[in-house]
């Protein structure tokens, strides 16, 4: 009896430990790219970036040829200014959630819909960040013991992937004018903003492609796990 016991605590298959293995690995590169994600705007790494060459009036001045090179990250910001081939570039910076305060540098107002949607956003992306590196983590050490707890951080992990790519993208993808003025709607963005009388564009970088990858990987993770648990319980 004892044995028929010991026998049935056994897994079925080698693909039952392959998947298992799988989940593990998945785990560990999903933690990896959380980590990467919230350390996003140090370098020339950032979710979002900003490479335009644009003038710049100063006190009456104006520059012309000024390249801005911006990485925006979840928790930090970088930027770097070339003018007459001589670059600047400042250290990472924090990025505040004020949009809908005074200290905010939101053009549509910090008591527009638009602003105070932008600093929801911001401080989701931040939330859901922090929540797909321990969901991650948590994930890989629970699916050793536990197969269905495995599944549903790895789920989890993928859902806050999700919310911060989907976000972002609201971000970049919102116009920043409407017909012709300050786009003030809760849908607002970044697209197409001025700078100085100056269309600008911000483009998706690096740590937006990795968080979609991590959401694919945490999905594929959380597959691994169910299919364990089946092949236990047959």
């Amino acid at each position: 009896h004892n044995q028929l016991q010991h026998n049935r605590a056994q897994p079925k298959s080698f693909a039952d430990m392959g998947a298992k293995a799988v989940a593990t690995v998945l785990g560990g590169l999903c933690f990896v790219i959380a980590i990467a994600i919230n350390s996003t705007g140090t370098e020339k790494f950032g979710m979002i970036e900003l490479k335009e060459t644009v003038s710049v009036t100063v006190n009456g001045i104006t520059f012309n040829g000024v390249e801005f090179e911006v990485f925006q990250g979840i928790w930090l910001g970088r930027t770097i200014v070339t003018v007459n081939s001589k670059t600047e570039e400042e250290d990472p910076s924090p990025v505040y959630c004020d949009e809908d305060e005074d200290s905010g540098n939101c053009a549509a107002g910090k008591d527009s819909d638009c602003c105070k949607a932008r600093a929801s956003k911001c401080k989701a992306t931040k939330a859901f960040g922090v929540l797909a590196a321990v969901c991650s983590l948590f994930g890989t050490i629970t699916g050793i013991l536990s197969r269905p707890g495995g599944a549903i951080f790895a789920l989890l992990t993928a859902l806050s992937f999700l919310i911060v790519f989907a976000v972002t993208s609201s971000v970049v993808e919102g116009e920043f004018q409407s017909d012709g003025a300050l786009n003030k709607d809760a849908d607002c963005g970044i697209k197409d903003s001025l700078f100085q009388g100056q269309t600008i564009n911000f483009n998706y970088a690096a740590g937006f492609g990795i968080s979609v990858v991590g959401s694919f990987l945490a999905l594929v993770q959380s597959g691994c796990y169910f299919a364990a648990v089946e092949s236990y319980t047959a």
